[in-house]
């Protein structure tokens, strides 16, 4: 399966019978001045990097919540256990600048919601129909637990589905029953966070008939003219090669712990001593406004 940063092949994953899968970066990517490597995990080099390197940088661009995942599996006629078909079929759009098996899009191919009407019925259907998989043209992918759907915000105000793979700019979370004022709550705190200083997202909140919804503006894409650009990123699970079940400092699982102490020798490590101090300013932040869900796939590279 090959792996695109719009026009351009990054590498491909090669698959075997008897073989785990792995990962090879295109000759043509790494003879470019400036190409970008998939994770610090994965730098760029001709040797393939094998799959215990590549599994966890690839499942983390999956949702965690095992039913989204059955339920697309199901819709998609892939089992659900291979990460490869799921992302060969609904990855050309997913967090950061790669797109799978296809180019992603950079501009502007939509399908316009008509109506709050039937904004509020894509809302109703997310459960049964995780990122619209299956409907024709559509290919997003998101991380995390709560039900989102990537859109594409118009110049006048309207809000578009993606499809043939072009980009999204922001990312529609619907309120969650379980969750009570969590919309309100994180547009708030997301509002906090960018006035006093710390990098943010645009955030707004809307009402589709019953439901209401928090809309987050895509802080890795990038306006460029009348298209759109992809700015790659990871999370740090991602950049600490680790499985999305590792997430947080106090968990259940018997697999590795992490620290507050790993995310910032990553960011040393990468050269990133600058953003060492936004990282530090950040939690600070999150300890004051009681954030408790502040975990490695909330922050990223």
């Amino acid at each position: 399966m090959q792996l695109l940063y719009e026009r351009y092949p990054v590498g491909e994953i090669i698959t075997g019978d008897t073989t785990a899968p792995a990962f090879r970066y295109d000759p043509a990517w790494l003879a470019q001045g400036g190409a970008l490597s998939l994770s610090t995990t994965l730098p760029l080099q001709s040797q393939p990097w094998g799959w215990p390197v590549l599994a966890p940088w690839l499942i983390n661009l999956l949702p965690e919540d095992n039913h989204t995942i059955r339920m697309m599996a199901r819709i998609l006629d892939v089992p659900h256990t291979d990460v490869l078909a799921l992302l060969g079929r609904v990855g050309r759009d997913t967090s950061g600048a790669i797109s799978f098996a296809e180019r992603g899009g950079t501009g502007c191919e939509v399908r316009e919601v008509a109506s709050e009407d039937e904004l509020e019925r894509i809302i109703g259907e997310l459960p049964r129909k995780p990122f619209l998989v299956g409907e024709d043209g559509v290919s997003m992918l998101l991380a995390g637990v709560q039900s989102k759907l990537a859109v594409r915000v118009l110049e006048r105000g309207g809000i578009a589905i993606p499809v043939n793979g072009t980009a999204s700019s922001h990312i529609l979370k619907p309120a969650s029953d379980r969750l009570w004022g969590g919309v309100q709550n994180e547009a708030l705190c997301l509002t906090l966070a960018r006035l006093v200083g710390l990098r943010a997202p645009d955030v707004s909140t809307g009402r589709a008939g019953q439901r209401l919804y928090l809309l987050v503006g895509r802080y890795d894409r990038v306006p460029q003219g009348e298209a759109l650009r992809r700015l790659h990123q990871e999370d740090f699970c991602q950049a600490l090669g680790l499985p999305p079940s590792a997430k947080y400092q106090h968990n259940q699982t018997s697999g590795p712990k992490v620290s507050f102490a790993a995310m910032m020798d990553r960011l040393r490590a990468i050269g990133g001593t600058g953003e060492v101090f936004r990282l530090w300013d950040a939690m600070v932040f999150n300890v004051l406004c009681c954030n408790t869900d502040a975990h490695l796939k909330n922050y990223s590279i």
